[in-house]
């Protein structure tokens, strides 16, 4: 059951992060949310680890979930997918990024889990409208957080809520606000999940896989 405050929808928010993570930062996120936030707005945990002993509500307004997807099991030993490996054509290894072995842009597997449970939520959501904000595990709130402001950060009108920071780099994605009720909401996350593939490489690995197929069929056609 999901609160709805009158007249305004849904009111969700998401968060994701290891087990690892939950004990270095995220249990502190937990509470300060649970003492901060509006009971009207309902939690959303998110993680490919076993944070709690069962899937679903931990309080009223707070649940866990347990992240499962096969992209996550095809790709955990992969390091080209893990932006540990360059191959030919990939892009944006600098110097520095080849120095380290490692370029987090082509970090599919690691940004992947943001993604699935964003999208995991949004799927229990449809229906039923509203606003749902992603939130950093990381972050900690200081004070009360009033609808009026959640209302007021993403308009009816608008897809999409993020905290830009001008043309010469990319926005802060620590906090982002998706309207479930507006097309292009669900245009970016299936784009999301599209880019997601291009970096994972799955598109040049079935287009191989399409190829070989076509030259096996090729030689016994031949026969």
């Amino acid at each position: 059951v999901f609160a709805r405050s009158e007249g305004r929808g849904v009111i969700a928010v998401v968060t994701s992060c290891s087990a690892a993570g939950w004990g270095q930062y995220g249990e502190r996120f937990y509470d300060s949310f649970v003492e901060h936030w509006p009971a009207e707005v309902h939690l959303h945990i998110v993680s490919e680890d076993a944070l709690f002993a069962n899937d679903g509500a931990l309080m009223a307004n707070v649940s866990y979930w347990r992240l499962d997807h096969p992209f996550l099991d095809r790709h955990a030993s992969d390091l080209r997918a893990q932006g540990k490996v360059q191959l030919e054509g990939d892009y944006g290894w600098t110097k520095n990024k080849i120095a380290a072995g490692y370029n987090f842009r082509l970090d599919a597997f690691r940004f992947a889990k943001k993604v699935f449970a964003i999208d995991a939520v949004a799927k229990r959501l449809e229906g039923e409208g509203g606003r749902l904000f992603w939130v950093d595990a990381d972050v900690v709130t200081f004070a009360p957080v009033p609808l009026e402001m959640l209302e007021r950060l993403l308009p009816e009108d608008a897809a999409l809520s993020c905290l830009d920071r001008g043309d010469d780099y990319h926005p802060e994605c620590g906090f982002v606000g998706y309207n479930l009720a507006h097309a292009a909401a669900l245009a970016l996350r299936r784009a999301e999940r599209r880019h997601l593939l291009v970096a994972a490489g799955d598109g040049r690995q079935r287009r191989q896989r399409a190829g070989r197929d076509a030259r096996g069929n090729g030689r016994n056609l031949s026969r």
